[in-house]
């Protein structure tokens, strides 16, 4: 059963527009993709910052002569980039295993980046850092800033306000490769030279898994957390550690993920932090019934405690992989995050949502060729403009290049006047929770083909309310009456439902009651 609001006389229509105003779920619209570099050979592991002016730095490695680092960025918020250049200075001793990433950081108009380099041999891989102080245009010889004698990967940097740049990385044994430990340094003086390593993983028990890469974010008061992938005997959460301002220690470990996820081998994939303030996101991927599914969680109160797990897409089928997440907050309290998701082959999809909501909207997918070639390693983060930028690595072309997107604009909307929604806008049901009925509601500013189905929490189909069907500009409203597409009533529960429009849909969550 389905109501069209906008025939209402004008009155009526004025209060219901008012009345959903404080519902509005404002989308995330992106601009089309831009490549960063496209070339005859295997370009990989991209990683991305945005300068205080908004110029865009990004960094990857480039297979053509061995493996090396090559620069390239934007100053017209990536409409284009410039020609790549080769950061590293000893050609083809980049290593790039797994998500071992390169990192690039930006503190006042200084660049730095960090990789694993093995020219004093395999065995001795060790991070190092070259940094620039022309935006690029030239590098100085990379130095050592890891652990010179043992074998190092997954470096992973964050610069605080005060222009500390403070650097985690995994440190294993020469001889057998065994992991070790998760080291951290920082440098006071620009990177010019760094602190002796004190150790992360400082407790026993259990130990960080080796070859999930960690991620650090600095807090408002200077305090500094750290997530890794544990490994309890094969029990692989995410945990974290915390260390002090000014101090180079780190404290006793605590949990944020508790889904027992139990698996033998080491599955690459780290949890992805930020924060804005107090506010600290992460994203991290656990297997559901051995699939790998993506989830986020919230704090509010500087990582003390971590609010309930949030799938980022509940509705998808139970058998669809979702991985590598890249989370990034923007000023407004918008946590957005990026995953690679093999719903239809290997893209790469987007959501995001307030702090304090429970479920993510304006999922879609980043990538715009819609070849179903394989699209992986997304990176994303936030500019001090309120906006995100992610990169990925992209076989459209055949061979493996780097796009970009960005959902930066530059209308602006007079602060006297309200902004307009991007449709179509999915209201949560009312009410809810619900028995025997509940009402879905969505907006439209133009003339859209609009599908609406019902989930149940393992994201199997239950019900499909609408089916291809165009409305013109208005607000709508269609009811379910809890039974499935055969008639039968569903059991009480938790269910997800879904507007779909183009190749982009919104979901929410609803509980049907006894």
């Amino acid at each position: 059963m389905i109501g069209d609001q906008s025939g209402r006389s004008g009155e009526m229509k004025k209060v219901l527009m008012s009345l959903l105003i404080p519902l509005t779920i404002w989308a995330v619209e992106f601009n089309p993709n831009v490549p960063v570099i496209i070339a005859e050979s295997t370009q990989k592991l991209p990683d991305i910052t945005v300068g205080d002016d908004g110029t865009i730095y990004v960094i990857w490695a480039d297979t053509r002569y061995g493996t090396n680092l090559y620069f390239a960025k934007s100053t017209d918020h990536g409409e284009t980039f410039t020609e790549g250049v080769q950061v590293n200075d000893e050609i083809g001793q980049v290593v790039t295993l797994t998500s071992n990433q390169p990192k690039i950081a930006e503190y006042d108009g200084m660049l730095y980046v960090f990789w694993a380099d093995q020219r004093a041999g395999y065995y001795h891989t060790d991070i190092y850092s070259s940094k620039s102080t022309d935006g690029g245009a030239t590098w100085s010889s990379g130095f050592s800033v890891g652990n010179g004698f043992k074998f190092n990967l997954y470096p992973e940097v964050e610069i605080d306000p005060g222009g500390t740049i403070h650097l985690v990385y995994y440190v294993y044994s020469t001889s057998t490769l065994e992991f070790e430990s998760v080291e951290y340094r920082k440098s006071t003086n620009g990177g010019n030279s760094f602190s002796f390593q004190t150790t992360v993983s400082n407790y026993s028990g259990s130990k960080p898994c080796e070859c999930c890469p960690a991620d650090i974010v600095i807090l408002p008061d200077g305090n500094k957390i750290a997530a890794f992938r544990d490994d309890n005997d094969n029990i692989r959460d995410i945990f974290g550690t915390r260390s002090q301002a000014g101090s180079d220690y780190w404290g006793d470990l605590f949990q944020i993920s508790y889904e027992d996820f139990v698996i033998s081998y080491c599955p690459s994939s780290g949890p992805s932090l930020d924060n804005m303030e107090s506010t600290v996101a992460v994203g991290y991927m656990v297997g559901i019934n051995e699939v790998p599914r993506t989830f986020l969680k919230i704090s509010t109160d500087g990582g003390e405690i971590f609010g309930d797990s949030i799938s980022v897409d509940p509705s998808v089928e139970s058998d669809v992989i979702q991985d590598y997440p890249s989370l990034a907050m923007t000023s407004d309290g918008m946590v957005h995050i990026a995953w690679e998701d093999h719903r239809d082959g290997s893209d790469i999809y987007y959501g995001s949502m307030m702090a304090g909501e429970s479920e993510l909207s304006s999922i879609q997918i980043l990538n715009d060729d819609g070849s179903g070639e394989s699209q992986r390693e997304v990176r994303m983060v936030n500019g001090n403009d309120g906006f995100v930028y992610a990169v990925w690595t992209d076989k459209r072309n055949g061979d493996d290049d780097i796009y970009f997107a960005t959902n930066y604009s530059q209308v602006v909307v007079e602060e006297t006047q309200p902004p307009i929604p991007i449709t179509p806008v999915l209201h949560q049901n009312f009410p809810n929770p619900f028995n025997p009925e509940t009402v879905i509601r969505f907006e439209l500013s133009g003339r859209e083909m609009i599908t609406v189905t019902v989930h149940d929490i393992l994201g199997r189909e239950v019900a499909r309310l609408l089916d291809g069907i165009r409305f013109d500009s208005g607000v709508y409203e269609v009811i379910w009456n809890g039974t499935d597409t055969g008639g039968s009533l569903v059991s009480p529960g938790v269910y997800f439902y879904r507007l779909t429009s183009g190749y982009s849909y919104q979901t929410r969550k609803m509980v049907l009651i006894k």
